[in-house]
């Protein structure tokens, strides 16, 4: 939907923009996944010097030199970009992210609901490599070939890492996957240390984040209500499939959320409204300046937005305005969560939340462990500053982000670790006998006849 951010070809500015960025002090650790609020509007003012998180005398100085000696032509709003981006790389925080106008156009329609692009999900693992997690069905990458772990390599022949050694954010990443419907895309992974290639043509896709289902056996019914992200189309969908169920009398709920990255606040938390009785504690969150905030069912909505609707509506920027629809409903069937070391940010709360309410075992892999929260800050002329401004908590008080004292992501009460060739599998397709994860816990939560328990890959089958 994007086209590439502008990048200058004069090498003298690159080497410039490498120096700022090593001029930076690091304030976090990297990690994967955002859970982003409503825009702000960005405020007004500046630090004072002693506080600022770089070298202000020796910035001047460089920048100076560079005004007094560069003999070429220069474009303002290119190296104004390639600035800020240095700033924000510096910081070390992959969550955080300048955007210009047109990735944050890409940033917001993202969440929206409608895409023009491959349909794949991306993370990004330990080593920065930018990683698929999830194909969508029916999309160009399934068609084409893509593949759950496949590590994307180059799109159209360009190495996902640029001149200094960074590399690209999943945000930059999604710039250039996306682009004019009808247009062609090439993207080269690595599968198995080789490379393959896949060309592909770009389409109109609907962000369907939830995908229900039902399994029965044993004269047991499952409703499997399988989430990828927490986008503004999730609330909906998911009270639809919730109601479903309910109607189609399910003995129980497995909610699928393996290789959720996350996505907005605002909508797991209408999510989970939908789930726990009214006014329930959903989170906390501490905040630079050490001021606390709880958000709990209704009162949630009343300190982040003002005035009535009638029934579920999204803003312009992605957030919500309260429904008591939501809050005056409760689900008792007993549940059950999946998740894996793929499943962050707003899926780890999901999980915990049902977790520390006793609401639901939770199956599966150790998620990966991002208990932090995005602003995003509209700068006036289309660009965007997304930081990392607080960290949240479940409701029993412990976060598990990487940075913090806790226990690092969410330790699952069955654990079930998948092997590295079940991770190559797409889930969206995988036979639910056939997924080990899945019988674990539908077996958990029956009480009638046990599903037979696939072996993994590794093991004979004698």
């Amino acid at each position: 939907m994007t086209k590439q951010t502008k990048r200058s070809r004069l090498g003298l500015f690159l080497l410039f923009v490498l120096i700022f960025a090593l001029l930076l002090s690091s304030c976090a650790t990297q990690r994967t996944g955002a859970d982003s609020t409503p825009e702000s509007t960005a405020p007004e003012g500046t630090a004072p010097a002693d506080n600022r998180y770089y070298d202000a005398e020796k910035l001047d100085r460089v920048l100076e030199l560079f005004y007094q000696n560069f003999i070429k032509e220069s474009d303002k709003d290119s190296i104004t970009d390639f600035l800020l981006k240095g700033f924000i790389a510096g910081a070390g925080d992959i969550y955080c992210d300048y955007m210009t106008a047109e990735e944050y156009q890409a940033f917001n329609d993202s969440y929206a609901g409608n895409y023009v692009g491959i349909g794949v999900t991306v993370t990004v693992d330990n080593n920065d490599n930018v990683v698929i997690i999830d194909v969508t069905p029916a999309s160009p990458a399934m068609e084409a070939g893509l593949q759950p772990s496949d590590i994307l390599y180059k799109v159209d022949d360009k190495p996902l890492i640029d001149e200094s050694g960074r590399s690209f954010s999943i945000d930059e990443v999604a710039a250039l996957i996306r682009g004019e419907e009808g247009s062609e895309v090439s993207v080269t992974v690595l599968r198995n240390g080789e490379e393959q290639t896949f060309t592909m043509q770009r389409r109109a896709l609907l962000t369907v984040s939830v995908r229900p289902s039902y399994y029965e056996y044993g004269g047991k019914t499952a409703a499997v209500i399988k989430i990828t992200s927490f986008d503004s189309t999730t609330p909906v969908q998911f009270k639809a499939a919730i109601d479903d169920a309910e109607a189609k009398k399910a003995d129980f709920i497995i909610y699928d959320l393996r290789n959720n990255p996350g996505g907005l606040l605002t909508s797991v938390e209408t999510v989970l409204t939908y789930i726990l009785p009214n006014d329930s504690l959903i989170c906390s969150f501490d905040y630079k300046n050490a001021h606390e905030e709880d958000h709990a069912g209704e009162s949630a909505w009343d300190s982040l937005f003002t005035g009535e609707a009638p029934q579920l509506k999204a803003n312009a920027n992605g957030g919500f305005y309260y429904n008591n629809a939501y809050a005056e409903h409760t689900v008792e069937l007993p549940s059950a969560v999946l998740i894996n070391g793929n499943s962050a940010s707003a899926a780890e709360l999901f999980t915990s939340v049902l977790r520390d309410y006793q609401r639901a075992v939770t199956v599966g892999e150790t998620s990966y462990g991002k208990g932090c929260m995005q602003v995003t800050y509209s700068l006036g002329d289309g660009s965007a500053l997304k930081v990392t401004a607080a960290y949240y908590n479940p409701p029993c008080g412990v976060n598990f982000d990487r940075t913090t004292d806790g226990p690092v992501g969410i330790t699952p009460d069955v654990e079930v670790s998948f092997t590295d060739e079940e991770n190559q599998q797409n889930l969206n397709i995988l036979p639910p006998e056939a997924d080990r994860q899945f019988v674990a816990a539908f077996n958990r939560l029956t009480t009638g006849e046990k599903l037979p328990q696939a072996k993994a890959p590794t093991e004979e089958n004698d």
